[in-house]
């Protein structure tokens, strides 16, 4: 890694990307839980909106 003018470390094209597709991973697995636990609570409820 190196550092710019400002101190801040700059990552080669290939570790930003990785570390994109990483943090889209973990995005969409929040977001299918988040469906799930909401699809379980409209379940629970009965369609009730809370």
């Amino acid at each position: 890694m190196l550092l710019d003018m400002f101190g801040i470390y700059m990552f080669r094209g290939h570790l930003v990307r990785r570390h994109a597709v990483v943090t889209l991973r973990c995005m969409c697995a929040i977001i299918e839980f988040q469906a799930l636990t909401r699809g379980r609570m409209v379940r629970l409820t009965n369609g009730q909106l809370l």
